[in-house]
């Protein structure tokens, strides 16, 4: 017998020895076959047959010398030597044996003390605590998971007895472990050959992987055939358990046993999954696939959604998933798309991820479009009900509202950033993701356009009052005024920053900042020089449109022109009460110890910032205008911080005005403007007077706005636009539109700022290749708190530098990325694998990776010369 079974006789024969009479119960029915091999001195054994009635007849002679109350009769030193086997649960046998339990002793799995416990768990992990302590916990993680017989482990405990080449040369005996140190390196090849252990090395691939190796080879054709028979038996099980057709794989060879499959599985799980072994993987992958010519098998897509062992897998899925989202599947698209954009490829290679994400965030596109289309229907009429739609979602009374609609917005806008870092590939490899795109600028542009058209005539219905909204005009008074008296203020003014933008900004601030965040109506036309000065003091007073020349408009508050960011800063300064400072959002992303104690002593701040409009009427890349918009929104967190940091308590942030900003624009969709004396023109409104009248645009009087003046205005229906000089480009505001109408108000209260504690916790990052070989690349980061009561997360910004320049970003990662600021949260003790994306041309030899606390800008890790090699 075994070692194992050996193991189990022992304590049997003790308990007999001590007791007489053992009573055992296997309900697992694990030693049914051993039972009667038991060779027990002067013991007899019986087994359960079917019959208790039976079964107490053939013990009735052993009870013969039991008294009714248990004891043995007087005279009667010596107890009968008996084993009961009973492969039944001892809870369902009607207490049938109470007497002989009661005689002697029981034996179960789970019984006290030990050494009654019968639990094959237990007495494997006895076993190979002594014989193999590295293996333990592999080996009682199999029989947990029943994959392990007592025979197996009788066999296992012998052949681990065997070992003695292998555990001298790899330091032990784990299946896995030895496994994964020949294939990843050629250190211990030398050893092997010198105590001529390579037939034992084959030998246990064989047992417990099923996979027969020839040992005569040289060692490193060893390790090639080792390699390729793995990921070849891997891929093979992998498609028969999803249901596919195996049979291009019939040469494949494959192991019969549950526990071979099982093992070879997970050596090539934990293969992947070490951070120290993912680049040997890779490499031995790509040999593989190369040699099988895995592309050219014809694989069935779908049966690959589980499968990992080759990254061709990936190309596969990513051109099955376009062709279901082309073919309007999106649902089941989105399944396939969350259980692969975290898998070994996609975390491994940049651009599989970057795929992955943006065919998502696509998905999630078309399918926001759709319920959106859904849910006009019932509200186009009602403006106020579409703004509610639009910032909160359609509310009932038996169900939680719906995603707000301005989602479709944020998807689109994250959708054109990722397909801006995506290097596409020529020779039409791309051409259903571009057919995807397509579709999806389509789509976004159908929806919007149709809820614009539907929300010009709303308003115009209701002679534009919008009354459960909050005025443009109303916020310096109700929102900045009041605050100011109860602690130092800071009012940000953000040109074009639309309402779901907002959003994305405020859902990163911590527990340390209060916010609160709600509509407002921008004041039309909404052009910079209308919106911002509808947010000045005094504007709730009335405010009159005027021809301020040089083709541009103003609004006259009062006795005072506003025209432009001098005078409107000037306005400031003159009706603000106490020690106001003016800044540009710049100053506060590194202020000078000066401009630090000048925001201290400052009552009121006014912090000004046109980069999302700059970006996006004068960058002529429109990739690049994009790319800039967003960094807007890191830039802004980190201005907030910063001012929190310095003593400020309330924070506002609004916009004069929101924007659109399309690709794919259509001839047909610019139309003339009314012509007259024009004062103004802009792609989305005309300002003047006279002129002609069209049904495609709305013509109103300045004061049907709530504006003072004798000029008037016209707005393109829908998503139209005037043909004007540069009309041609994507990014416009000006006219009507819940993009360009609705504008956030961000109350933000600091609550809590707290120092940065070095010692507090610790950020380790690890780069596993040797060097940077492309744009994209991957790090893990991982997050250890160090002191008993630190934060269960910690939010980080990461980027690249070299000769102090940023040249890259954090692209993406596993978990906690957050697309408008390229803020990671990270969790305790939970790795994350961040996709790195240099973002220009690197000149220097080597860079380096900084993680940077995205409330103090303190710096909590970095790694320094990485080299780079790209090779174009």
């Amino acid at each position: 017998m075994g070692k194992v079974t050996d193991e189990l006789m022992a304590l049997i024969a003790r308990q007999v020895q001590d007791h007489g009479i053992v009573v055992w119960y296997d309900p697992d029915q694990a030693y049914g076959e051993v039972v009667d091999r038991f060779n027990l001195p002067e013991t007899t054994v019986v087994r359960f047959a079917g019959s208790f009635f039976r079964l107490r007849y053939q013990i009735e002679p052993f009870l013969e010398f039991v008294e009714e109350d248990g004891r043995l009769r007087p005279g009667l030193e010596t107890p009968p030597k008996l084993l009961i086997y009973i492969p039944l649960d001892r809870t369902k046998t009607q207490h049938a044996m109470i007497e002989a339990e009661t005689s002697g002793v029981v034996m179960e799995p789970g019984a006290s003390p030990w050494q009654r416990n019968t639990r094959l768990k237990v007495l494997a992990e006895r076993v190979f605590k002594r014989i193999s302590p590295d293996r333990v916990d592999a080996v009682v993680a199999e029989v947990e998971a029943g994959r392990r017989t007592l025979a197996e482990l009788d066999w296992l405990a012998d052949q681990t007895g065997e070992l003695g080449a292998i555990k001298l040369i790899f330091g032990r005996t784990a299946v896995t472990e030895v496994i994964l140190l020949f294939l990843s390196t050629d250190e211990y090849d030398e050893a092997i050959l010198d105590k001529h252990a390579l037939p034992e090395l084959t030998a246990l691939c064989e047992t417990d992987l099923g996979l027969p190796i020839d040992p005569g080879r040289p060692i490193e054709q060893v390790r090639r055939q080792l390699c390729r028979s793995l990921l070849l038996a891997e891929l093979k099980l992998q498609i028969h358990t999803a249901g596919g057709d195996t049979s291009r794989l019939d040469a494949i060879h494959t192991p019969e046993a549950a526990r071979q499959q099982e093992q070879l599985r997970a050596v090539c799980r934990s293969w992947r999954n070490r951070l120290d072994l993912r680049e040997s993987y890779a490499k031995w992958a790509d040999k593989v696939q190369a040699e099988a010519q895995v592309f050219g098998l014809n694989l069935d897509a779908p049966t690959l959604v589980s499968v990992e062992t080759f990254p061709c897998v990936e190309s596969l899925l990513l051109e099955w998933v376009e062709s279901q989202i082309l073919n309007g599947n999106i649902v089941d698209a989105l399944e396939v798309v969350t259980r692969r954009k975290s898998s070994f490829w996609s975390l491994q290679e940049g651009g599989y991820r970057l795929r992955w994400t943006l065919l998502e965030i696509a998905a999630r596109l078309f399918l926001a479009a759709e319920r959106i289309e859904a849910e006009l229907k019932a509200i186009r009429k009602n403006a106020n009900a579409m703004i509610q739609a639009y910032t909160r979602g359609i509310f009932s009374a038996s169900e939680e509202p719906s995603v707000p609609w301005c989602i479709l917005d944020q998807y689109h806008r994250h959708l054109e950033h990722r397909y801006a870092m995506l290097d596409l590939q020529p020779y039409g490899r791309h051409t259903k993701l571009e057919k995807v795109m397509l579709n999806a600028r389509r789509r976004y542009i159908d929806v919007v356009g149709r809820c614009a058209e539907s929300f010009a005539k709303a308003l115009t219905a209701a002679d534009f009052n919008v009354s459960d909204v909050e005025a443009q005009d109303h916020i310096f008074l109700r929102r900045v005024r009041a605050r100011m008296a109860e602690g130092k203020t800071a009012y940000i003014l953000v040109d074009a920053l639309r309402y779901e933008m907002a959003l994305e900004l405020i859902n990163g601030f911590g527990d340390e900042f209060q916010v609160v965040i709600s509509p407002a109506i921008a004041q039309l036309p909404t052009i910079t020089e209308v919106g911002m000065a509808a947010l000045m003091p005094g504007a709730d007073g009335g405010m009159e449109l005027v021809d301020a020349g040089a083709g541009k408009v103003g609004i006259r508050i009062n006795d005072t022109l506003l025209k432009d960011r001098v005078t409107r800063v000037k306005h400031f300064e003159s009706e603000v009460a106490g020690r106001s400072l003016v800044l540009k959002l710049n100053d506060l992303m590194k202020p000078t110890k000066k401009r630090q104690q000048e925001i201290a002593d400052a009552d009121v701040l006014l912090v000004t910032s046109r980069e999302i409009d700059r970006h996006g009427e004068e960058t002529e890349d429109e990739e690049e205008a994009r790319r800039f918009m967003d960094e807007v929104l890191e830039k802004l967190r980190r201005g907030v911080r910063r001012l929190a940091l310095l003593g400020v308590r309330h924070i506002i942030v609004t916009a004069d005005h929101g924007h659109l900003f399309i690709d794919e624009l259509d001839d047909g969709m610019k139309i003339d403007s009314p012509g007259g004396r024009t004062v103004d023109l802009h792609p989305r409104v005309w300002v003047g007077r006279g002129g002609s009248a069209a049904p495609g645009y709305i013509r109103i009087k300045a004061s049907e706005l709530g504006l003072a003046g004798d000029l008037e205005l016209a707005f393109p229906l829908g998503l139209a636009f005037f043909r004007t000089r540069g009309s041609s480009r994507g990014y416009f505001h000006g006219g009507i539109s819940l993009q360009e109408m609705v504008v956030p108000v961000a109350e933000i209260t600091v609550k809590d700022v707290r120092a940065y504690d070095k010692g507090a916790s610790t950020v380790i990052l690890t780069f596993a290749k040797p060097k940077i070989t492309t744009r994209f690349f991957s790090v893990e980061v991982l997050y250890v708190v160090q002191v008993l009561f630190g934060d269960d997360t910690k939010r980080v910004r990461m980027i690249v530098r070299t000769n102090r320049a940023e040249v890259g970003i954090a692209a993406m990662a596993a978990y906690g990325f957050e697309e408008g600021t390229q803020e990671i949260i990270l969790e305790k003790d939970r790795p994350n694998a961040v996709t790195m994306m240099l973002t220009g041309e690197v000149d220097a030899p080597a860079v380096s990776i900084h993680v940077l606390d995205a409330t103090t800008q303190v710096e909590l890790a970095v790694l320094k010369n990485i080299p780079v090699e790209i090779s174009i």
